[in-house]
């Protein structure tokens, strides 16, 4: 698990840009799983990230309860 946290650390604490050139070597499914690491690690450990996700959420709930 520590090997998991550390690695979700260092993905999260690059670029965008750096990010997407480190996922250029691997294939689809490794692509999903480190995006996924990222992304969770930022939801847990970063409040910015994690109410940007939040407010994004709540509009697409906005949005299509105002369709019905």
């Amino acid at each position: 698990m520590k090997n998991y946290e550390e690695m979700s650390k260092a993905l999260a604490g690059i670029s965008e840009e750096s990010f997407e050139l480190f996922l250029t070597n691997f294939n689809q499914e490794e692509k999903e799983m480190f995006c996924k690491m990222r992304g969770l690690y930022k939801l847990m450990t970063d409040k910015k990230f994690y109410n940007d996700v939040q407010n994004a959420i709540a509009k697409e709930i906005w949005k299509e309860a105002q369709a019905v």
